[in-house]
């Protein structure tokens, strides 16, 4: 059996902290890419959460400019 951690991680704490008085206003496909967007709305702007639903797939917070906030998976690049 798994052991359950005692406290939330870093990305899920983030995630709860942005997304909990905020109310959801809209869920789209990003073309016809495996990529879903979920768009929640409050007081202070909006907030995305986009869904890239593949193999090595990813969960992403943004602000209302698309700005990353949090990534559950980061991403090194080689140049």
């Amino acid at each position: 059996m798994r052991e359950v951690p005692k406290a939330p991680g870093p990305f899920n704490s983030k995630l709860r902290k942005a997304l909990r008085t905020r109310r959801l206003e809209g869920i789209r496909q990003l073309g016809i890419d495996r990529v879903v967007e979920f768009k929640f709305t409050g007081a202070d702007g909006n907030y995305y959460l986009i869904l890239e639903l593949y193999a090595a797939g990813n969960v992403i917070l943004t602000d209302s400019e698309y700005r990353i906030i949090a990534l559950l998976r980061g991403h090194k690049f080689d140049e």
